[in-house]
């Protein structure tokens, strides 16, 4: 996302932009409390063969680490850091965007684990088409290489003298776009299952979770298109500035909407073992990711 910095003359903005940080390190603790719960769960003996833990456990510390720099980056604008060669605040926000697209690129592969795990299990255990597996891991894929190349483009445009004059912005619109229609795609897969799998109170649950948590991630991307889009028809001036009254709002909607998509994962984690006390389908279902992921490379 842009940076914006605030205005440290205004009381207002003042008082806002404090607020904010103490806002984004109220998410960092909800994020490390996501993380703890995962952990003490394993602790207690629950049996997660069929979640990707390892997916939601580093897409949780990339975005809390997102917000930890953003936070540490405001905090030193407030008080007005001396700039080097570079800027030391620079150094932070490419950190706060590394550990951002890092934290998006893995929950796309987080949900689409749940997605079919949901699937496979509706259909007691049966391997998915594989038509779905790799149009989804090939969105994944784009979205990474568009990730990667995003960063890239802002490394050259703030640590080099070429000057790329907004030549970059369509590569961020795109992957803006892409991620919003993503998004959306998992949504629409996790409301059909909620409906598919509503006189099943096994699955009702987490197919429930996953519908929420979807949701909220849609809205978040759909506002992030939205902001990309505003900036993408802007003049290039070499900065993005907005007033501190929609800078708050759309704080606040995004720290809603990341609640409500990690709160989504975890009640889906927390109730994942309904997925395997259906009959045989848990053991068959352990079987096929098994199997799957043996041979995926």
């Amino acid at each position: 996302m842009p940076q914006v910095l605030l205005s440290g003359s205004d009381p207002k903005a003042t008082g806002i932009s404090i607020a904010l940080i103490v806002l984004d390190l109220l998410v960092v603790a909800a994020l490390l409390g996501c993380s703890a719960f995962l952990v003490m769960r394993r602790q207690k003996g629950a049996d997660w063969k069929i979640l990707p833990i390892w997916a939601i456990m580093t897409a949780i510390w990339a975005w809390a680490w997102s917000y930890i720099w953003y936070v540490v980056q405001s905090i030193t604008e407030r008080l007005n850091a001396p700039y080097g060669e570079i800027g030391i605040n620079l150094i932070y926000a490419l950190l706060c965007l590394l550990f951002g697209h890092a934290a998006i690129c893995f929950l796309f592969c987080t949900f689409y684990r749940l997605v079919h795990i949901l699937l496979r299990a509706s259909n007691e255990g049966a391997k998915l088409p594989v038509k779905i597996n790799v149009v989804h891991w090939t969105i994944l894929a784009l979205i990474v290489v568009l990730s990667i190349a995003d960063f890239a483009l802002w490394v050259v445009e703030d640590f080099s003298f070429l000057v790329l004059d907004g030549d970059y912005r369509p590569v961020q619109v795109t992957r803006s776009a892409l991620i919003w229609l993503a998004s959306w795609e998992i949504t629409a897969w996790a409301a059909f299952l909620a409906i598919k799998t509503k006189r099943t109170s096994s699955f009702k649950g987490p197919s429930i979770a996953l519908l929420s948590g979807s949701i909220a991630y849609s809205a978040m991307t759909f506002m992030w298109l939205v902001d990309y889009l505003r900036w993408y028809q802007t003049v290039v001036t070499y900065t993005f500035t907005e007033e501190i009254n929609s800078l708050a709002a759309k704080s606040f909607l995004e720290v809603f909407f990341c609640l409500g998509l990690y709160g989504g994962i975890m009640v889906f984690c927390a109730l994942s073992h309904q997925l395997e006390k259906k009959d045989d389908a848990g053991i068959v279902l352990q079987q096929t990711l098994a199997q799957e992921d043996t041979a995926r490379p």
